[in-house]
């Protein structure tokens, strides 16, 4: 597992909080000065993380070379990188710093854009490649951890596994995400799919069972990785967040980052012939209900929407269904919890999600076997 640590200037608390929420709940152990937990000793929790993290990144803004804990800390990082074995010091460019601005240790190395809007999730998507690439400091996406997490890990890290529970005992959940540029011309907007993934990992890990969940994310995600993530994760929930369109289509990411539509009977198919361990499929997209009737034949649950639903919506849904199984509910149950989640919070919606079940089916998780 790579393990990273971010530093950044004050003035940019808030990009770096979202962008190691979004690598933490891709399974990368990180390190935020922010998250350092109640009675631990700040400076010692802080130079632990930095000399055992596996990649250091920097983010740069107008405000960052004018701190100076931003300095030391850019220091390390680089005699870090320098003294090999597979580290990276990756800068990462957020704020309203021009290209002429940038200081000539970011300008000489391959920086990651976060500055566009639009572009973020992917961008998001090739650090975390880098990142997790086999050799490059870490075990590789989905590979063992090299070690234990940097002290400090957030509370979305899901990577710590309880004393003798296998990976064979725990049920793996995948989240595939897609919010591609453009998604205007289709008649949706930008989604905010990284709080839904936070709220998620939040809430398992604040479950009972939390050491018999995986949380796995997959970003930008394009209709030709389907089949890769379902070959190679072979997860018992699959959980899609991104756009639905009222034809019956979820919006996946082409490879120019547009996107992509994929239509109800392709999505069936893709389930008869890939989805034999799939017990629950979550999908959080407008009008989904039409794929889920497709889907529904292959796999015993499908949760869909019967028309467009909001985002606080989406995400209020998510949290409470994973946290009702996080506390060992059967899905009819967390399905009746998320509803009534939204009662709760006041939102007009709850009519809006659709379980199907197929006859039969168990209505308790279990490991695969």
């Amino acid at each position: 597992m790579s393990r990273v640590f971010i530093s950044h200037a004050a003035a940019d608390a808030a990009p770096a909080a979202r962008l190691a929420t979004r690598l933490a709940a891709a399974g990368v152990a990180v390190f935020l000065l922010e998250w350092v937990e109640p009675g631990l000793v700040t400076m010692l929790e802080q130079e632990n993380a930095l000399t055992t993290a596996s990649h250091g990144l920097l983010l740069i803004s107008r405000a960052t070379m004018a701190d100076p804990a931003v300095r030391e800390e850019y220091a390390a990082l680089v005699s870090h990188a320098r003294a090999g074995s597979g580290r990276r010091f990756v800068p990462v460019l957020v704020g309203d710093i021009t290209d002429a601005e940038l200081p000539r240790f970011a300008a000489i190395r391959q920086p990651v854009d976060l500055r566009v809007p639009d572009a973020y999730d992917d961008r998001v998507a090739v650090l975390l490649r880098a990142l997790q690439r086999p050799g490059a400091g870490g075990a590789g996406a989905g590979g063992p951890a090299s070690g234990a997490p940097a002290s400090g890990a957030p509370a979305g890290d899901l990577s710590r596994r309880a004393p003798g529970l296998a990976s064979g005992d725990r049920i793996r959940i995948v989240l595939l995400a897609a919010n591609p540029r453009g998604t205007g011309q289709l008649g949706t907007g930008q989604l905010a799919i990284d709080v839904e993934a936070r709220e998620i990992a939040e809430q398992l890990l604040l479950s009972r069972d939390r050491d018999r969940f995986d949380l796995i994310t997959c970003w930008a995600v394009r209709p030709t990785d389907l089949l890769q993530h379902l070959n190679r994760h072979i997860p018992q929930i699959l959980h899609f967040s991104g756009h639905g369109l009222r034809p019956g289509e979820i919006v996946l990411t082409a490879d120019d980052g547009t996107g992509r539509p994929v239509d109800a009977a392709a999505l069936g198919e893709l389930f008869r012939v890939a989805g034999d361990k799939i017990r629950v499929v979550v999908l959080n997209a407008c009008w989904s209900a039409v794929q889920a009737r497709a889907i529904g034949q292959h796999v015993d649950y499908v949760l869909g929407m019967r028309k467009p639903i909001t985002d606080q919506a989406a995400t209020v849904l998510a949290a409470a269904f994973y946290s009702a199984l996080g506390f060992g509910r059967t899905v009819p149950e967390a399905f009746e919890q998320a509803t009534a989640a939204l009662l709760l919070h006041g939102l007009a919606e709850h009519d809006i999600p659709e379980l199907l079940i197929r006859p039969g089916a168990d209505p308790h998780l279990s490991p695969p076997h």
